[in-house]
């Protein structure tokens, strides 16, 4: 019986080119792997602070860009915040984690508190910096 054979010729650098692609990861971004400015770090604080307050004035709930913005003072704005956090979203997004929907700011903190990107001391540092846009 006769058995057709089909040979490919595949060019090298097509070849090279699948080498180049990186390997497969979990898709988890690793708390290392998230760089944190201090403007970040302070509207992130800030967002995080009922989270970190201790017993009896701990809040388990985000702080609104509202209330951050007045905790951090001027030039911040509620507008400010809301898009300082976004743009940090949309970073962590580029890495494969995503914050989404009506709860992603409640994602958010139980991700930078789980993964100790955020924590008491950046509270304690936030009640005394004066943070600028």
């Amino acid at each position: 019986m006769y058995h057709p054979r089909l040979e490919v010729a595949v060019p090298a650098t097509a070849l090279a080119a699948l080498r180049a692609v990186s390997p497969p990861t979990t898709g988890t971004l690793l708390a290392h792997d998230v760089a944190v400015s201090d403007k970040e770090r302070d509207v992130l604080t800030a967002l995080c602070s009922g989270y970190l307050r201790p017993f009896p004035h701990r809040d388990p709930r985000p702080a609104t860009y509202q209330q951050i913005a007045v905790r951090l003072g001027e030039p911040w704005t509620r507008v400010t915040t809301r898009k300082q956090i976004e743009r940090f979203r949309e970073r962590l997004a580029r890495g494969g984690l995503y914050f989404d929907g009506p709860h992603a700011n409640n994602e958010l903190d139980d991700y930078l508190l789980a993964n100790r990107v955020i924590g008491a001391e950046d509270l304690a540092r936030l009640a005394g910096t004066t943070t600028t846009r």
